[in-house]
């Protein structure tokens, strides 16, 4: 009896901690006309925020250790409508995901980094284009601008992005050390130096 009522208690355990680790990874979707910034702020740690299909025109400010996937970059599109920078993150850790986007329209005049600026970050960004992003007034890093920010970069597209300095496609500065695999730069532009990165 005392070993059929261990294995129970085991049994129980084990069950209870599956549905622990289960319910603490929720899945927040995202449909067009609804908005990635809310579903970001209401997500936590190890959550993740899956968006589907379709354009949706907002910038962003990703959420330390939370995965934001898009259904694929060739149909999932965030759209900044020139008005800043597409995608921003501070103080995330590699936990802290994008992928399936492509990031287009931004353009940032008073700082850095047209599609996205990462601070103090290091995330994981794959299957990405960034495309048709620039900066001005003499600021750098038309499709990504890193400043002591570490991300990892894989498979993505950096294309037709512009610098009004350095960097048409991504700036690195103040001890940044990208791990950039498998990834194009096509036709970015720089007026000083660095057209590609």
């Amino acid at each position: 009896m005392r070993t059929a009522n261990l294995k129970n208690l085991i049994a129980a355990c084990i069950f209870f901690s599956f549905i622990v680790s289960t319910t603490s990874a929720d899945i927040i979707v995202v449909n067009p006309g609804e908005s990635i910034q809310a579903a970001i702020d209401s997500a936590s740690y190890g959550n993740t925020v899956e968006v589907a299909a379709g354009t949706y025109h907002e910038r962003i400010t990703l959420k330390n250790g939370i995965a934001v996937i898009g259904a694929g970059y060739d149909v999932t599109v965030i759209d900044g409508d020139f008005g800043g920078s597409v995608v921003i993150s501070s103080n995330c850790d590699a936990n802290t995901v994008l992928e399936g986007f492509t990031i287009k329209k931004g353009s940032d005049p008073f700082f850095f980094g047209g599609g996205m600026c990462n601070f103090s970050s290091r995330p994981t960004v794959t299957n990405c284009i960034f495309t048709g992003n620039f900066t001005y007034n003499g600021f750098g890093g038309g499709g990504m601008f890193n400043d002591g920010s570490s991300p990892m970069v894989t498979n993505c597209t950096f294309s037709n992005n512009t610098s009004g300095i350095d960097g048409g496609g991504m700036l690195n500065q103040n001890g940044s050390s990208p791990t950039v695999i498998n990834c194009m730069f096509i036709g970015n532009e720089a007026d000083t130096n660095g057209g590609g990165m």
